[in-house]
């Protein structure tokens, strides 16, 4: 984790900001939680209702502290991404590989998130 954190700008102990985004319904709450929660309760469900804004989630590893913002999906939220790509120096995409008829609309969000300015620099995780 730490030669991750390293490659991703922040030195041991400096908080590091990542960002969840993706369609609605792709899971990012659920991932959120299920990272907040770590090891000891993976097994456990994660019940989640519609993000209509964003979550905020502090999560400590070991001695790297990571600052985790999942964002809204919806359509009318996703022109809002750009405020939060500021300082992001994580993205995790999350991508519902089930919901094909999505899958194009997806990977077209995707591009304008790396695509912009504030965001060239971000290590990108899709899942």
């Amino acid at each position: 984790a730490t030669y991750c954190c390293v490659d991703m700008g922040a030195s041991a102990g400096k908080e590091v900001r990542v960002l969840i985004a993706g369609l609605d319904a792709a899971g990012k709450t659920t991932i959120l939680y299920k990272l907040k929660r770590g090891e000891k309760r993976k097994g456990e469900a994660v019940n989640t209702i519609p993000t209509l804004d964003f979550n905020v989630e502090t999560i400590k590893h070991k001695k790297q502290t990571f600052s985790i913002w999942d964002v809204g999906g919806q359509d009318s939220i996703r022109p809002l991404w750009r405020h939060h790509f500021t300082g992001t120096q994580g993205l995790i995409y999350v991508v519902d590989a089930a919901d094909r008829q999505r899958v194009r609309k997806a990977a077209e969000e995707l591009h304008k998130i790396v695509l912009d300015h504030e965001m060239r620099f971000a290590v990108t995780l899709i899942l």
